[in-house]
């Protein structure tokens, strides 16, 4: 019998590991506002394996603005995506073009959000990946 689990694992490694492109290191930024750029393409949606969304060209620009207590993400999301038509069930390439923002709240106490533009960190945190926040934004539009 072939054991699976070393493979789950290794995929997992290399998903965790690509995801580290997406790795935004706030401990270290100065206060003040900070721009990232990201290019999503289809092999960013292969790191999530039930991904409805295949295609895709999407560029993707933060804002980063750190402050004392927390920071707010400014995120546009400028692109299309490729995906079956609602009628026809054929491929289509559907543009998108929306502005999400993000906040990240430190706190040395357990919180709770119910907010999904709200991300409740610990003070210990020194980096945030925003990689699953840019695919569940695109996902939506």
């Amino acid at each position: 019998m072939q054991d699976f689990s070393k493979s789950r694992d290794s995929v997992k490694n290399q998903t965790l590991n690509k995801k580290q492109a997406y790795q935004i290191n706030f401990a270290s930024l100065p206060i003040g506002f900070h721009d990232f750029s990201y290019e999503i393409d289809d092999a960013f949606f292969e790191l999530y394996e039930h991904s409805f969304i295949k295609k895709a060209h999407v560029t993707v620009d933060i804002v980063f603005e750190k402050e004392k207590k927390g920071c707010t993400l400014d995120v546009t999301f400028n692109g299309t995506i490729n995906q079956a038509c609602d009628t026809c069930g054929d491929a289509v390439n559907v543009p998108i073009g929306t502005n999400q923002m993000l906040t990240v709240k430190v706190s040395d106490k357990l919180e709770t959000t119910y907010d999904d533009d709200i991300v409740i960190v610990s003070a210990s945190e020194t980096d945030i990946n925003v990689a699953d926040f840019i695919y569940d934004y695109i996902c939506v539009c």
